[in-house]
């Protein structure tokens, strides 16, 4: 059976339009990430932002808590925004909120290719249906990629995504962002992503794909995708190549 591989959730916020903030926010930090200000510094003041990028207090804020939810910096009050971040030798890719992988690496500052090795049509039999929480007899793509992150495997993904929702999907498509098609292309509304992260036994695929060698696990991630209509359109099984897989979670208060 096609469907094999699969093992088997956070809640996204919603989509803020992309605006000039965003711009902020990347230019800022790249500025971290490049060390031209160092974990322990103070960013420049808000009242300097906003001189230099001729814009609103509310839209430096709205850069500053992009900055804050990756991990990179932290408000000291009466002092100002800190940068508090450390360089990984793994991949830092920021899995929060609406977005998928292509759109969150390529805001990590990552160059993203995607490899398309299995793209069909099947419908979801009653053991399909009670692993993915598709109904039975739902006619889905079933598509595997695998995901590369400036030239390394990243991530052998295996999606289903509900044909009578998402109409025209290719193999040229897949290989792209699923994302940026679904929304733009289809005009479907993503409201809900719902994930979680197990641990599983290598397979042979991810030894050959992901060309793993001394693990004898890898860590998965499964997303559960809804619409605006509360619908589950898509379910994903991300398996990781354990020697790039990082878990990153921030909270603050």
């Amino acid at each position: 059976m096609v469907y094999h591989l699969f093992q088997v959730n956070f809640s996204g916020e919603t989509r803020m339009p992309k605006a000039k903030y965003e711009n902020i926010y990347k230019e800022i930090k790249q500025k971290i990430l490049s060390h031209e200000y160092e974990s322990g510094d103070y960013l420049p003041s808000e009242n300097d932002l906003t001189e230099k990028y001729n814009c609103s207090r509310n839209t430096i804020r709205k850069a500053t808590l992009f900055l804050i939810e990756e991990g990179l910096v932290q408000p000291h009050h009466g002092k100002g925004v800190r940068v508090i971040y450390h360089e990984s030798q793994r991949y830092n890719l920021t899995r929060s909120g609406i977005s998928g992988f292509s759109q969150s690496a390529e805001k990590s500052g990552y160059r993203v290719t995607t490899q398309v090795i299995n793209f069909t049509e099947l419908v979801a039999d009653g053991r399909l249906s009670q692993r993915t929480y598709f109904p039975e007899g739902t006619t889905l793509y079933f598509i595997q990629r695998v995901r590369y992150l400036n030239g390394t495997a990243k991530s052998l993904d295996t999606t289903l995504l509900r044909k009578d929702l998402i109409p025209g999907l290719t193999p040229e498509i897949a290989a792209g962002s699923l994302f940026d098609y679904i929304e733009n292309v289809v005009g479907m509304e993503i409201r809900t992503i719902k994930r979680s992260i197990t641990i599983s036994h290598i397979s042979e695929l991810d030894k050959k794909y992901l060309k793993i060698e001394d693990y004898d696990c890898t860590p998965v991630i499964t997303s559960r995708n809804y619409n605006l209509n509360g619908e589950m359109f898509e379910y994903t099984e991300s398996r990781n190549n354990p020697d790039s897989f990082q878990f990153n979670s921030v909270a603050w208060r």
